[in-house]
């Protein structure tokens, strides 16, 4: 077995180990981490006057940012796993072996990179009166509720589409803050021009009477 072949052995055992424990850590967490999302947004409810006015900024959760991290550290730990496993026995094709692995791992590079990108550099702010929408992937839109024509969520996407007449704005419906999107949307886009129902962890909003869907 090549050096090169024996690098990616080993970075493909990680990242299926890593992938697992994940997997583990994410089913175990989840209960607990709706619980705490659904019980943020209630407190938060006490303090929707405000934001009405004011505007209210949606983010990916800490969990999430935190996450992105996680995945470009073990990619990148993989990575050098990978070339340490080709260092320790030198051949005379080490050299091109490390182009190769470097190549390699480039190529797979903007999955991370573009993980980091969205939970970063995407936002959403919203207030009685507009939504207003920020992503690394397109330019930033604005849009005020009068000009809603359609909602409609998306449950393969597991996020709301607000489409006016010049164009369509994404809310994921994971951000920070997607109650007090749903109030407002409730209060201000008319029921008949909403489809797709919500998202089963904003649906227990709208049961626990947090969000009233008119």
């Amino acid at each position: 077995m090549s050096d090169l072949t024996s690098g990616i052995w080993v970075a493909v055992v990680v990242a299926v180990v890593g992938s697992a424990i994940g997997a583990i850590l994410s089913a175990r967490w989840r209960p607990r981490y709706w619980k705490k999302f659904n019980q943020q947004e209630s407190e938060s409810r006490q303090s929707w006057d405000k934001f009405r006015a004011d505007g209210l900024k949606m983010t990916y959760p800490k969990t999430w940012k935190r996450g992105a991290l996680l995945a470009l550290g073990l990619f990148v730990s993989t990575l050098i796993l990978g070339l340490m496993a080709i260092m320790i026995a030198p051949s005379p094709s080490s050299s091109s072996d490390v182009i190769a692995l470097v190549i390699f791992f480039l190529f797979l590079s903007p999955v991370p990179l573009m993980l980091l990108m969205e939970v970063y550099g995407a936002d959403c702010y919203v207030s009685a009166t507009e939504i207003r929408k920020k992503s690394p992937w397109s330019r930033s839109v604005r849009a005020s509720w009068n000009d809603v024509q359609f909602v409609r969520y998306e449950r393969g996407n597991k996020s709301y589409f607000i489409t006016t007449d010049k164009e369509t704005i994404r809310v994921r419906a994971v951000l920070q803050g997607i109650g007090f999107f749903l109030q407002i949307m409730s209060e201000q886009v008319p029921q008949e021009k909403r489809s797709g129902g919500y998202h089963p962890a904003n649906a227990t909003l709208v049961q626990q009477g947090i969000v009233q869907d008119h």
